[in-house]
């Protein structure tokens, strides 16, 4: 019985010349219909000759596409033509491929993404298109890769999807215009760092990087910056939380947190910290007096420092320039090249040493707004010169010094405390005092005692052991009992 065609019907019997449905097996098919959908053929013959398919959007299913034979046959290509080898060559002629899977530039098959408008593969990973063929990506002439996969040079603008993948890289991107770049990162001032985001290293932003969340797809970050906690970016510095200092591998480090793993240390302290025992631990003019070049603390007259401790309270460190050497030294009476040191007032930064009774004009320093400063046990001796008839008169500061009229030059310098005469004593601003009047005393280590001021001491058994706040009257131990 002869039937009208319908949309079901999607070939004939040979034998009997029956109507075939979409897998109904037959001994023999005679014809299967060229059935287009979406513009192309959508019906073949299984290669046993046995049934007409039509091709599914269905996953699962084991027939993923059609060719032409020889005879303009329009046959099946299963799955396992792929494992087979089959290769999709003249005489034949591919006709449909679901996108998953792609025409291999040997005319095989492979399960992978097609090229757009094309059957051909995709460029697989860090892969671009050059002259229709895929070429491994770099880092010049090929660091980009466009929505079409196309390659485009570093810096080239354009709808940019992903970069070559190396850490000095990343994609620049721009929400609103779509026109993104591949560029370096330390070509861009905004840029701080790079994360792996989306298959591809996208840059961080200077004014977004508070709004990151970043979930171990950090790839890099300038040395101003830190990863806090595994999920936020903070600056280096960030005092509110604490953070002093980071790792090889940017995260944040707090005070006298330990980072112990070989390739997680600690590298770098924030101005007034150094690292020691795996820590960014604060600078102190004990043990941790200077900083070296690999952010390591140091002791006293350490010559390879970045930094000298400073602290504007004690004023108990100087850089010591000698014989063309700087060193980064304790101020002592011990060592009479490191007597006093001039600071600049108002500048957070350790001054230079000055040696004992080296005389320096006071109109200079005033003139460069600077300072000096003895060391513990030494004051400010300061004398002026007086000329008066073609002689030079050198008294101290309270001495009498002639008629008016005279020109007088100021001098100061540092000399030790001998407890008697003009030198008995300081005043709270450190100059030399024939006898300590009644003040209190400038220096944190040191309480007043008989009237003259003294060094603290840790013996609980001697009356200088503590302080009183207001008078810094010295006072001995004393126990509480609650």
């Amino acid at each position: 019985m002869c039937i009208q065609l319908s949309s079901d019907i999607v070939g004939i019997d040979s034998d009997s010349q029956k109507c075939l449905f979409d897998r109904v097996t037959v001994k023999k098919v005679n014809k299967c219909f060229d059935i287009e959908k979406n513009g192309k053929s959508s019906v073949c013959k299984n290669k046993q000759n046995t049934m007409c398919v039509t091709i599914t959007e269905e996953i699962q299913d084991q027939y993923i596409g059609i060719y032409k034979d020889a005879q303009m046959n329009l046959i099946c290509i299963e799955k396992q033509d792929i494992g087979d080898q089959l290769k999709i060559d003249s005489p034949l002629i591919l006709i449909n491929l679901k996108f998953e899977y792609c025409l291999k530039d040997d005319f095989s098959l492979d399960e992978f993404y097609q090229k757009p408008n094309s059957m051909k593969c995709s460029c697989k990973y860090q892969f671009c298109l050059s002259n229709d063929i895929c070429i491994p990506m770099d880092s010049n002439q090929n660091a980009a890769r466009d929505i079409n996969q196309n390659c485009a040079q570093l810096n080239q603008e354009g709808q940019i999807q992903s970069c070559f993948i190396d850490k000095s890289i990343c994609l620049l991107k721009n929400s609103i215009t779509q026109i993104n770049k591949c560029t370096t990162y330390e070509s861009k001032d905004e840029v701080i760092g790079v994360a792996f985001i989306n298959k591809t290293n996208e840059c961080i932003f200077k004014d977004k990087y508070a709004d990151l969340i970043i979930n171990n797809n950090l790839v890099f970050l300038k040395s101003s910056y830190c990863l806090f906690e595994s999920s936020h970016i903070l600056k280096v510095g960030d005092l509110n939380n604490k953070i002093i200092g980071r790792t090889q591998q940017h995260l944040c480090a707090q005070e006298n947190q330990v980072f112990s793993e070989d390739d997680n240390l600690i590298e770098m302290c924030i101005f007034g910290f150094c690292i020691s025992k795996y820590s960014c631990v604060e600078m102190d003019d004990f043990q941790n007096i200077s900083k070296k070049p690999d952010n390591s603390c140091s002791t006293n007259s350490e010559t390879d420092f970045i930094e000298c401790f400073y602290s504007p309270e004690e004023n108990s460190t100087c850089i010591l320039e000698d014989n063309g050497q700087r060193s980064c030294e304790l101020m002592t009476i011990e060592n009479s090249k490191t007597f006093g040191a001039i600071y600049k007032q108002k500048n957070i930064q350790t001054g230079i040493c000055i040696s004992q009774d080296v005389r320096i004009p006071k109109q200079t320093l005033d003139s460069q707004n600077q300072k000096l400063t003895c060391s513990n046990g030494s004051c400010i001796l300061q004398t002026v010169e007086k000329k008066c008839h073609d002689k030079i008169l050198r008294i101290l500061k309270d001495g009498d010094g002639g008629g008016s009229g005279n020109t007088d030059v100021y001098y100061v310098q540092c000399t030790k405390i001998t407890y008697t005469g003009i030198t008995s004593t300081q005043d709270d601003d450190g100059y030399c005092q024939p006898s300590f009047p009644s003040k209190k005393c400038r220096k944190a280590k040191q309480c007043l005692m008989n009237g003259v001021c003294v060094d603290m001491s840790q013996d609980i058994s001697l009356p200088n052991f503590a302080k009183e706040l207001i008078t810094t009257s010295c006072l001995p131990y004393q126990k509480y009992f609650y």
